[in-house]
């Protein structure tokens, strides 16, 4: 072989190769980028009015779905809400924050009975049919029905 063909192919493969690499390399992570939060407003009375209506008419769903549209809420701080709305009333940023922080705690609303029934299912090392039972008492969801009986 020629030595200009050796000259050009040792500088086509240096600037072949790291250009053809370039992709693979890992790349610096980017810092997050901040999301514009938008803070809850009160509701206006038309708006307060159809979501009575949808929570009147039993369609829960879509009034949760109608609040998250509103406010730009978190799913669970919405379904929080409508659970504790009060049709009639008008919805405020703090009655959501009193009806997300009354739903963190389900555990308050056990009987003496139930909450000693769990004691003993969890005493006797039976954490399913605590967990169980739990649901039944409270309504909560499998997670967190474990979470609190694991912290019990």
């Amino acid at each position: 072989m020629e030595p200009w063909m050796w000259i050009v192919a040792v500088v086509v493969l240096l600037v072949l190769v790291p250009w053809a690499t370039k992709g693979m390399r890992p790349k610096a992570p980017q810092p997050p980028q901040p999301t514009a939060s938008i803070a809850p407003r009160a509701l206006s009375p038309a708006e307060s009015a159809e979501i009575d209506a949808l929570v009147a008419g039993d369609r829960k769903i879509a009034a949760i779905k109608r609040l998250r549209e509103l406010q730009s809420l978190g799913l669970q701080e919405a379904k929080d809400a409508i659970d504790a709305w009060d049709p009639g009333t008008t919805w405020t940023p703090a009655a959501a924050a009193s009806a997300s922080a009354s739903a963190s705690a389900p555990g308050d609303a056990l009987t003496p009975a139930a909450r000693a029934e769990i004691a003993a299912l969890i005493a006797g090392d039976e954490k399913i049919r605590a967990i169980k039972r739990y649901r039944e008492e409270t309504g909560v969801g499998l997670k967190q029905a474990k979470d609190a009986v694991e912290n019990w």
